[in-house]
């Protein structure tokens, strides 16, 4: 790594990736970094004591990593051992020519996995969160509502079950008054049976990810009023906003998981009988959810208000809980889900198990946030961002395969 001439760490002439997790640069075979896939998409190398989290792509035979805003761009060849040219002349110290040299013993080295496929991280080195780990047992009122939940051990918590069947997913324009535009036609889908997460992941419980070295931190500390939101111990409850799709995945990888595929997400939130709302068909009341109310920022508001000016804590809206349990999942931040996003996916998806289109260049996110009014906290409504993308009114949760 020639620091003198890159403000990049680990940035080199030439690399080759073994195997092994060995990373070395320049050829210097004594002095290896090394490197892991802790999800889709995302890249740790270590050197030392320094690591760095760098988000890779393979387009049609090019490897890309977007280091510092910039983009280094390298092609790739198939042979055992391989020599690729850059294609970032900018990025030549002593030539237009860069070479990277890549040692592949098989035709499926870790780097080059499809980028949906989910990679268990193997980071073990551990740093002290600075917020409060959550609590090991739920804390949350159901008012009388039996669920059947466990507690994940990784980060503390309570899944709920989800039994494998058939629902009704989406809606008709013709029946649903606020409808979108892309939720439609209304379809039957089957889905396995899953666990999913109580509540919105929370800033304590993403801490302990990026303690850990599986995560990276937000792209930014702030939320809509708040400046040091998600590093601030008032807030460690609250819902972590500000990642984007892959830092979504990386989470749930660590902690056991992976994201919702749409479908699944839209059962925990709707169960098997069409409801419009995770509460019901009735309409909203303070006591359902974190909505744009009355004191809201937002433009288009409902008359009545939550008591938020923005993002609540999460599982204060025991009342707004979904058929099996899950809370919050209409209102306080949008969550973003597996599938790529495509208005005319339901014209032709499939009944078993939707995982989305093949591909695209955004990712779907579902259930509202505290910065819309009734109709965007739907169980059907559904819109998209691109997946490198993280605002301030987007979260996520995740679920877990049963075992």
């Amino acid at each position: 790594m020639d620091t003198d001439q890159s403000e990049y760490p680990f940035f080199a002439e030439t690399l080759i990736f073994y195997e092994d997790g060995r990373l070395v640069l320049d050829g210097e075979e004594d002095s290896p970094a090394e490197y892991v896939v802790i999800a889709p998409g995302r890249l740790k190398i270590t050197q030392g004591e320094e690591s760095q989290v760098i988000e890779y792509e393979i387009v049609e035979g090019m490897l890309q990593l977007f280091i510092e805003g910039e983009v280094v761009q390298f092609s790739q060849v198939s042979t055992p051992l391989t020599v690729a040219q850059s294609t970032s002349e900018s990025l030549a110290t002593s030539s237009p020519t860069v070479e990277i040299a890549i040692l592949i013993p098989s035709m499926t080295p870790t780097l080059f996995m499809p980028t949906n496929t989910v990679v268990l991280p193997t980071a073990t080195q551990t740093l002290t969160a600075t917020l409060p780990a959550p609590s090991e047992t739920p804390t949350l009122s159901l008012e009388e509502k039996y669920v059947d939940y466990k507690i994940n051990s990784k980060d503390g918590m309570p899944l709920l079950y989800v039994s494998e069947g058939e629902f009704l997913m989406g809606s008709n324009e013709d029946e649903d008054p606020y409808f979108w535009g892309a939720e439609g036609p209304a379809h039957d889908v089957y889905v396995d049976a899953f666990w999913v997460y109580q509540t919105e992941v929370t800033n304590a419980m993403y801490q302990q990810c990026v303690a850990e070295k599986a995560c990276p931190k937000p792209l930014r500390n702030e939320s809509r009023t708040v400046e040091d939101y998600y590093i601030n111990e008032r807030y460690a409850d609250y819902p972590v906003i500000q990642v984007n799709w892959v830092d979504a995945t990386a989470y749930c990888v660590w902690a056991g998981g992976r994201l919702p595929t749409e479908a699944e997400w839209e059962k925990a939130a709707r169960g098997t009988d069409g409801r419009t709302f995770p509460w019901g068909d009735t309409g909203l009341t303070p006591e359902l959810a974190s909505f744009c109310g009355s004191n809201c920022l937002g433009q288009e508001r409902e008359r009545i208000d939550d008591d938020y000016i923005e993002i609540a804590p999460v599982g204060m809206f025991p009342a707004g809980a979904s058929p099996y349990g899950a809370l919050d999942m209409a209102g306080n931040v949008w969550e973003w889900v597996f599938d790529y996003f495509e208005p005319l996916y339901y014209v032709s998806s499939p009944y078993d198990n939707p995982r989305g289109p093949l591909n695209g260049d955004r990712r779907v996110i579902r259930g509202g946030s505290w910065f819309n009014p009734l109709d965007g906290l739907r169980t059907a409504a559904r819109t998209s961002l691109p997946p490198r993308d993280g605002l301030d009114t987007v979260g996520f949760r995740c679920v877990v395969d049963v075992e």
